[in-house]
Formats: structure tokens, C-alpha cells, sequence
């Protein structure tokens, strides 16, 4: 009869999952650089007046009165 013996050397999986563990405990500074980058597009957007699919369309009514400011959803 003849046996088979595996072993697995799994410390640096453990160890990996560990570190992975400790670094997901506190997530604010992941989510800061993440707001960060939103905050520059929402704000390019608005200066560019695009969106995520192109330019903004104009408004349905060019002549309605909207303020002072020329540009789409500023004022």
C-alpha cells in the first residue's frame, strides 16, 4: 500500500492575509486619495462642462433668462 503526504507551507499566505487585514482596519486614508481624485473630475467637469459621456447639452430653451453666468448649471 502506498501513502501520500502533503504539506503545505502556507505562512506567507497567512502572512500576506494578516498584513492585508491590518492595512483594511482603517480605510480613511484610501478614501481620502479616492475623494481627492472625484473632487478634481467633478471640478474639471464643471470648468470644461462635460460630463462622463461629452460635452453638456445645451439648454432647451437658449433665451430663458438664467442668470449672469454663461456657463450650464454654475449659477
Amino acid at each position: 500500500m502506498a501513502t501520500i503526504v502533503v504539506t503545505l507551507e502556507d505562512r506567507s499566505i497567512i502572512d500576506a492575509f494578516n498584513r492585508l487585514q491590518a492595512v483594511s482596519r482603517d480605510m480613511t486614508p484610501a478614501m481620502n486619495a479616492i475623494a481627492g481624485v472625484l473632487k478634481h473630475w467633478t471640478v474639471s467637469n464643471f470648468v470644461e462642462q462635460r460630463g462622463p459621456t461629452g460635452k453638456w447639452k445645451p439648454l432647451k430653451r437658449p433665451g430663458k433668462k438664467r442668470g449672469s453666468n454663461p456657463h450650464i448649471l454654475v449659477d
